[in-house]
Formats: C-alpha cells, sequence, structure tokens
C-alpha cells in the first residue's frame, strides 16, 4: 500500500478568513495536521507565498501553514509551515504533492476549486518518489485511486 494516512479539510461557511480550511475527517493524529485546540478544532491557512525561498527551478503553488503551539520564546512564531505544494499538471490542477515538513513522509493533495476543500493523503517514508505518487494520480492508476477510496472510506468525521 502506497498510501497509509487521510486528512480532509473544508472551508467552513461561519470562518471569515477566506485562507482557512478546518479539518472534518481524519484517520489518525499526526501533527502539525491534527492539532486541535481547547475547542477541539484543528485547521491551516493556504497561503499564495510560501514562507520558504526555493532555489531550484521547480517553484511551488502554494504553500499550508498551521496554528503552532505557543513557546514562550523570544522566536515564537504564531504559525507553522506544513508544506510548500506542488502543482505538475496545468491541466489537471486537481492533484498536487508536498512533504509533511521535518519528516520524510510525502503527500498527496486533492484539490476542489478556490480550494473549498482539500484532501490529503500521506505516504509515510515516501519523500523521495513524492512527484511519482502524483504521476500515479494524475494517470488515474487504479490502485491508488483504490487506496485513496479506501482511506476515505475509514475516515473519522467531525
Amino acid at each position: 500500500m502506497i498510501l497509509d494516512e487521510y486528512f480532509c479539510f473544508e472551508r467552513l461557511e461561519n470562518t471569515v478568513s477566506k485562507n482557512r480550511l478546518d479539518l472534518t475527517a481524519w484517520t489518525c493524529e499526526i501533527a502539525p495536521l491534527f492539532m486541535p485546540n481547547d475547542a477541539g478544532q484543528s485547521w491551516f491557512y493556504t497561503n499564495s507565498k510560501p514562507p520558504i525561498k526555493s532555489t531550484r527551478a521547480k517553484q511551488p503553488s502554494f504553500s499550508l501553514t498551521a496554528r503552532a503551539k505557543w513557546q514562550p520564546t523570544q522566536d515564537a512564531r504564531p504559525t507553522q509551515h506544513i508544506t510548500s505544494v506542488y502543482l505538475p499538471e496545468i491541466e489537471q490542477p486537481e492533484f498536487g504533492y508536498g512533504n509533511l515538513q521535518g519528516t520524510s513522509d510525502a503527500l498527496l493533495l486533492v484539490l476542489s476549486e478556490n480550494p473549498k476543500r482539500l484532501e490529503l493523503f500521506v505516504a509515510k517514508e515516501k519523500k523521495s518518489v513524492e512527484q511519482a505518487i502524483c504521476n500515479l494520480a494524475l494517470e488515474h492508476d487504479k490502485a491508488l485511486l483504490a487506496q485513496m477510496d479506501f482511506l476515505r472510506k475509514r475516515a473519522s468525521r467531525i
């Protein structure tokens, strides 16, 4: 099995920020994707300008940042970089890829327009083949699509 975990984030109606997506379904609790506040809410923000500057020819389309756990230090930041998102195929912008910051896990992203809904599939220890996993999705690989459906059905919902 290529994919291990699933997270679904959606823009809720009562959300003020147009860049905020709230967690609505998940299969496990991985920080920073699952970091609920005292009210049990977990979310992240989409950003058009990634905080990490790439010197490579490959440039991200946007990035994801999450609410960081508060640290009583002078360097503490209110948000934490999760991933830069790459959309490799202009004719199929619903699929993207990245990697979970600070791990060797690959991320496969399925986006709706704007995005109002963003699904993240985690492939543990597969950072080195993140683009190949996305290529399988772009090619509508039946085995990969079956894994995606299996994880969606297994997810807990809010």
